[in-house]
Formats: structure tokens, sequence, C-alpha cells
């Protein structure tokens, strides 16, 4: 899966490579501020440089990272790694839920400046879907689901929720 935000068009797009699926969510200004607050604030993160810090100081894409694990709801916490040069932006995140599942971003490259408008062009070959148009394709070729329950219900109502702004 890849997925990425576009913040000038107010969008959360996720690519489903197996089913060439595009699920393009519309953001309001809560998931906004959401997405934006999570940045780590750098003032929370250990010094990285010199000694290791609990024996968690690493290089990740040159750049010395702190390992800081946060709670962000009572069903999610977001165990990241921030690099300080970059405004303690995550270089690795994983959520990890209370059910035991996770999901982890890694960043592969970085680049100044803003990102050109072709990396949030979808590529002609993905259909854009809705959550459970996607679901279900996904349960028709491989018999399993992509989103359990109840995060395909939660998918599905965010998504007919930002269609109705």
């Amino acid at each position: 899966m890849v997925e990425f935000l576009d913040f000038r068009t107010q969008t959360e797009t996720i690519l489903e490579p197996s089913t060439h699926s595009a699920v393009i969510f519309h953001l309001g200004e809560r998931e906004l501020r959401s997405e934006r607050g999570r940045v780590t604030d750098c003032s929370a993160v250990p010094e990285v440089g010199g000694k290791t810090v609990e024996g968690y100081q690493h290089r990740m894409l040159s750049y010395d990272v702190a390992h800081v694990i946060k709670k962000e709801d009572d069903d999610v916490s977001l165990d990241n790694w921030v690099a300080p040069a970059l405004d303690c932006y995550a270089v690795q995140e994983t959520e990890v839920f209370r059910s035991g599942s996770r999901n982890t971003r890694n960043v592969y490259k970085i680049a100044s400046g803003e990102p050109p408008e072709a990396f949030f062009e979808i590529p002609p070959e993905y259909i854009p879907r809705s959550p459970q148009q996607l679901e279900n394709e996904y349960k028709f070729r491989f018999g399993a689901s992509f989103w359990r329950e109840p995060a395909a219900f939660n998918a599905q109502r965010r998504y007919e929720r930002g269609l109705a702004h």
C-alpha cells in the first residue's frame, strides 16, 4: 500500500497495488490538524548528538534519529524514529493498535522544497474506489479482508463523510 497526503487539495490517497485501487479521502479541518500534529515536538525528543540515548541513537538516511514513543489515543500508539535536523519529522513511524496490528511507514528519500505536482498523480491503471469497493475487490481476489473490522466500516464512514463536504 502507498499512502500520501496532499495538503493543497486536502486529500489523503491510498494506492493498493494488487487490485490497482485508489481510495481518495477528502480531509476536514480536524483531520488536517491531526495529520500536521503527527510531527513530534522537538522539545520532547532526547538529545541525539554525542553519546547514545538509552542505546537508541542511529543514523537513517544520513540523519541522526531518536526513538520516541507516544500515545495518540486509547487504541493506538506511535513508535517513531525522528530526525531533529528535519524538525523532528518521523523517518520511520509504526502505529501500534490495541488489537496487536500495526502499520509501518518508512521514508526512503528526502528532498527539500515542495513536491512536484506529478507526485500526487494517480497512475492511470488505478481505479478510483470507495473503501467498501476496495474491500470487496480484495476479498474477491484474495479471499481475505484488506481492512479488518471495524477498520473497514470506519474507513467507509470516513470516506462518505468527506464526500458530504
